[in-house]
Order: structure tokens, then C-alpha cells, then sequence
């Protein structure tokens, strides 16, 4: 039988039936899924329990559900209900993403010019691969001006550690100049590849997006892709 629900888990559901989580903190829609593991009077404590170990909904939710159970207040079921969140995740980018395989610098290129539509200033991206080259998460790692980002390695590698991908492919953009790769973009590529190889990962390409298109970093042709 499912634990009684407080007046405020009751509030939380009708709110999401009728307008879906608009509106909803990270905080609130945690405290609605473990509603249904732990007793209403406790659930409470048990979602600032979470926040204040764990920092944020990404951190709980790349938890391994044994240092989730370690959590005070939290009980088998409810660790395990979250540990298989990333799964269904991942398992539903992969079907949505079928056709979207990053096996080389056309696709690649593809990916990242419609990840990057419509921005105005440079952004640093990290895609994680499975082992069939299907992204299933990207994220934006670094923001900067209209011409300068930094590559910030420590940040890419704690993207990949956390989704345990093996693979991962970077992006940045030039909004206001040339996908040619500079020299501190040769460089500090270089170094990230040398990082992530020393975690066990493997840097497959790096995009840069431009004015003109997309090019790959590791594609000798220099071919440049246009948006389509």
C-alpha cells in the first residue's frame, strides 16, 4: 500500500495533472516522485536531505542509488526509483535519437548546428555517446562573449564521469567569425583529449560552428557543412 499523502504532496499532484510541471522547483517535483516511496510526514526532510548532499537534481539523479540509500530518511525502493530515472532517460534519447548515430564529422557537424541555432555568443558543449555513437545527454559547460569561451576540461570531464559514458564529442562556437580552428583551439584541445583519455574516456571529435557552417576539428578535409 502506498504511504498516505500530506495535504501539500496532494496539492503538488493536482497541480501537475492540470498544468503539468510548469511552474515546479527541482525541490518540488523530487518531493512529488518519493510521495509515492516514503511516509508523507517525512518526505519532506528527506528531499533537504537529498538537496544538501547532492546539490542539485542532475547531482541526485547521476547518484548511484547505494549512496542515495545512505541518504537519512530514504528507504530501498525510493533509491532504486530514482537510480532508474537516468536509464529511462537515456533509453528514451536513444529511441528519439535513432537516425541521429554521431558516427563522423557530417553528422556530427548536423547535431551541433542545430544544437547551436540561434546563439549569439560562444558556447562550449559536451554531447556524451553510448556505445552506438547516440547522444544521450549534451550539455553546455561554458558561456563567454561574442569571440571568446574557455574550454574548462575540469568541467567536461565531470560531465563525463557523471553520465559514465566512454565517448563524448565537444563543440564550441564562433558567432562572430570563422569555424577555422585557432590556434589556442588546437591547443586546448589537445590538452582536454589528454585529460579525458587519463579518466578512461575518449574525446571523438570537437565541432566548431561559425558563420559559414560547422567543421570538424579531426577531419583532415577541412570540409565545412552548411545549416540546413
Amino acid at each position: 500500500m502506498p504511504p498516505k499523502k500530506t495535504a501539500r504532496e496532494e496539492y503538488l499532484r493536482d497541480r501537475f495533472l492540470k498544468v503539468g510541471a510548469r511552474g515546479f522547483m527541482p525541490k518540488d517535483a523530487v518531493e512529488l516522485l518519493l510521495g509515492y516511496c516514503i511516509s508523507g510526514d517525512r518526505v519532506y526532510s528527506v528531499v533537504e536531505a537529498l538537496f544538501d548532499r547532492f546539490r542539485s537534481i542532475s547531482e541526485i539523479l547521476n547518484a548511484d542509488p547505494q549512496e542515495l540509500a545512505e541518504v537519512p530518511g530514504m528507504n530501498e525502493n525510493a533509491a532504486l526509483l530514482i537510480g532508474l530515472l537516468p536509464y529511462i532517460f537515456r533509453l528514451n534519447s536513444s529511441l528519439r535519437a535513432a537516425g541521429s548515430k554521431l558516427d563522423g564529422s557530417a553528422s556530427a557537424c548536423r547535431y551541433f548546428l542545430n544544437s547551436f541555432r540561434g546563439a549569439n555568443v560562444e558556447q562550449f558543449k559536451v554531447a556524451c555517446l553510448d556505445e552506438n555513437m547516440i547522444p544521450f545527454r549534451c550539455e553546455t559547460i561554458g558561456r563567454g562573449s561574442t569571440f571568446l569561451v574557455d574550454i574548462n576540461a575540469e568541467e567536461v570531464i565531470k560531465c563525463v564521469l557523471s553520465s559514465k559514458c566512454r565517448l563524448c564529442i565537444v563543440a564550441h562556437n564562433h558567432p562572430g567569425g570563422s569555424c577555422v580552428p585557432s590556434a589556442s583551439d588546437l591547443a586546448s584541445t589537445a590538452a582536454l583529449a589528454a585529460e579525458l583519455e587519463r579518466v578512461g574516456a575518449e574525446l571523438v571529435d570537437h565541432i566548431i560552428i561559425g558563420r559559414e557552417g560547422a567543421r570538424s576539428m579531426f577531419d583532415p578535409s577541412g570540409r565545412i557543412y552548411l545549416p540546413t
